[in-house]
């Protein structure tokens, strides 16, 4: 009789699950021999796999109900029966009679746009779902084509291409010691040390291919740590670090980094965020090492005479 739309409310069920309601209102239910029951304030639930009344609310509105061990019965002041119903397994009682039919159900639908196809077709492009509702190449695809929606982001970075990093070298090599070092983080790894460090550091100096590798128990311990490093490799190659290449993102690229390097007056080189293949000897590095650290580990219980063979 009269139901509105509503925002979408969930109604939970007795195991956790819920299902949405979309309108409220007053609900007409044709019952046996004629007799009419109306549910007030009733929430319109399509997919509900049951058509629950709650039997408080009918006595609120000045029902009486009785119920036995095998059937119930509601009746109004006057004493007239209005519905009945029997028990079906042991927490419910059906309605007797004919199917219960709601009538007059004005409800507000809405016609998908655009948008929503767009969603539901997985991303499809706005011009073919355009072609399939104008033509009509599919049945029960109704549009509304009234207004174009906005450009989807998601399209735009799933769709996005970007030139492949060319599996050689480019530019040229270091030409001294330290001129150039790749540097990188990585961690936090799933399995930490006997002192507790979960992260580490990896250095490669360009011209020589020599690696340095530090664990730490913070992504901030960095800095102090490259100190350390400086001090030690510039007094031995007697040279001074020239071009720090790291990731664009990382402990790194920090406020407190940044001003160390370039008060030392280390040229700081930023890879393309998410292109990690620039800072490839880094990556290699670790994998390397992670392959080594995972080979011992898989046969540590092999004899010592085994594992130069393993490895």
């Amino acid at each position: 009789m009269e139901l509105t739309q509503i925002p979408v409310q969930q109604v939970h069920g007795m195991n956790g699950s819920s299902v949405a309601a979309l309108g409220r209102g007053k609900i007409r239910l044709r019952c046996s021999k004629g007799r009419v029951l109306i549910l007030k304030d009733a929430l319109y639930v399509p997919a509900a796999a049951l058509h629950l009344i709650s039997i408080g609310r009918l006595c609120d509105d000045g029902l009486v109900a009785t119920f036995n061990s095998t059937s119930c019965n509601f009746k109004n002041k006057n004493g007239k029966m209005i519905a009945g119903g029997t028990r079906a397994g042991k927490d419910l009682y059906h309605f007797n009679g004919d199917p219960l039919i709601v009538e007059c159900v004005n409800i507000a639908c809405t016609t998908p746009n655009l948008e929503t196809w767009h969603h539901h077709l997985g991303h499809v492009n706005y011009q073919s779902v355009i072609d399939m509702a104008k033509k009509g190449l599919t049945r029960g695809m109704p549009t509304d084509l009234s207004t174009l929606p906005e450009i989807c982001e998601h399209c735009i970075v799933g769709k996005q291409m970007k030139t492949p990093v060319p599996k050689i070298r480019e530019g040229t090599r270091a030409k001294y010691k330290l001129e150039k070092v790749y540097s990188d983080i990585t961690g936090p790894e799933a399995v930490t040390t006997n002192t507790g460090e979960r992260y580490m550091l990896n250095l490669i100096d360009d011209f020589t291919s020599f690696s340095w590798t530090y664990i730490l128990k913070k992504k901030s311990d960095a800095k102090a740590i490259f100190k350390e490093w400086k001090t030690l490799v510039e007094a031995e190659a007697k040279s001074k670090v020239g071009i720090f290449r790291t990731d664009s993102c990382g402990e790194c690229t920090s406020v407190e980094f940044e001003t160390y390097l370039c008060k030392e007056g280390i040229h700081h080189q930023l890879t393309t965020p998410h292109t990690s293949a620039q800072n490839g000897k880094a990556e290699h590095c670790h994998r390397t090492i992670m392959n080594r650290a995972c080979a011992i580990q898989s046969n540590a219980n092999l004899p010592p005479s085994l594992w130069g063979k393993c490895i």
